[in-house]
């Protein structure tokens, strides 16, 4: 089934923070860090009407479907940058790839740019900074 690598999507239901909101579907999950027992990962949401103001503001950064096309998303999106996500990892969490494929180069490197930037360059909120645990993951995601 191979290995988890940085470039890849996991489609999952997540914990959107510490006072216990839980998604109630599942989102694409760019994966932008592994380490050998977390791994990070950036949440995308969909580039709806009601999202866009948000999705152009200083908190987000649009990744757009086309040019090239892209396998791992399916819609016009926008990363998070306002949250840290990671998880457990663990062997299981390559059941949660829909494809082997990668976001793009430009765009994964883009996109990985401006989230370490963000990151380094702002306060995160205690409550959007979550860690769910391999449990959680495979409660969530049954």
């Amino acid at each position: 089934m191979g290995e988890l690598t940085a470039g890849q999507v996991l489609w999952l239901i997540f914990r959107f923070n510490n006072d216990g909101g839980v998604s109630n579907h599942e989102h694409p999950y760019v994966v932008v860090d592994i380490e050998e027992k977390i791994v990070e990962v950036i949440q995308l949401d969909s580039l709806k009407d009601g999202n866009r103001l948000w999705a152009f503001s200083k908190h987000g950064k649009v990744i757009h479907c086309d040019n090239p096309n892209e396998t791992v998303i399916y819609k016009d999106s926008y990363a998070q940058l306002n949250n840290k996500f990671t998880i457990d990892n663990f062997p299981g969490l390559l059941k949660y790839r829909r494809t082997k494929d990668f976001l793009s180069t430009d765009k994964f490197s883009s996109l990985l740019k401006t989230y370490q930037n963000y990151q380094k360059n702002n306060i995160i909120d205690e409550n959007k900074i979550v860690h769910m645990t391999e449990d959680e993951i495979k409660e969530l995601n049954k």
